[in-house]
């Protein structure tokens, strides 16, 4: 799904699809440049509970050079973005996942807020905060925190990229593990992830 004038994907006002397996912005090799003028994927008009990517291998998505945000969410909320390889997009005046509203606007990333009370798209989640990764065997254990809305479930899924983005809130390219996190009564979860492996394959 590549080489389009705007977006690669546009969900609107639509409910539970699913968008698995694509190269949206690369060509057929799976690496290639071949961008839509716009983000990759954008979701509006209040569309919900969409998924983009999944669990299994298999259903990521690759998500890059396109002109724009890879994924941009303007409206809606449980909309899941999982496993997928997104980079390249937009140089650096665009974020990988962007859900200010307006969502394919520049480096507008939305700052934590205590308990994750604020509402907009994907009800601005709150991102988890790194705090050391450190390699052990051939395996990674990746430590952090997470604030957002007390007594609920999480995945938090990690990433490589082998060059920082401009905004200082990376990348996506390559899927290395998560980690499942329930916070507290006061929104807060801890998370000391080991068994995340180092995969030895290059970069695209």
């Amino acid at each position: 799904i590549s080489g389009n004038d705007l977006r690669g994907i546009q969900i609107d006002a639509s409910n539970g699809n699913t968008i698995r397996g694509n190269y949206i912005g690369v060509q057929a090799n799976g690496s290639g440049a071949l961008g839509n003028g716009y983000s990759g994927v954008y979701v509006s008009g209040g569309a919900s509970n969409n998924v983009i990517g999944g669990t299994a291998a298999a259903d990521a998505n690759v998500i890059a050079y396109n002109g724009m945000p890879g994924v941009a969410i303007a409206a809606g909320s449980g909309n899941a973005i999982l496993r997928n390889s997104i980079y390249a997009n937009g140089g650096d005046a665009y974020l990988a996942i962007n859900l200010s509203g307006g969502s394919e606007n520049g480096y507008e990333v939305t700052p934590n807020d205590s308990g994750d009370g604020d509402s907009g798209a994907n009800n601005l989640q709150n991102f988890p905060v790194l705090d050391a990764a450190t390699l052990n065997g051939g395996q990674i254990v990746i430590a952090g925190s997470l604030n957002s809305a007390a007594s609920s479930y999480y995945r938090i899924e990690f990433f490589a990229t082998p060059t920082g983005d401009a905004s200082g809130h990376g990348e996506a390219q390559r899927y290395l593990g998560f980690a499942n996190v329930t916070t507290d009564v006061s929104g807060n979860a801890i998370f000391n992830a080991t068994g995340v492996r180092v995969r030895e394959m290059p970069f695209a």
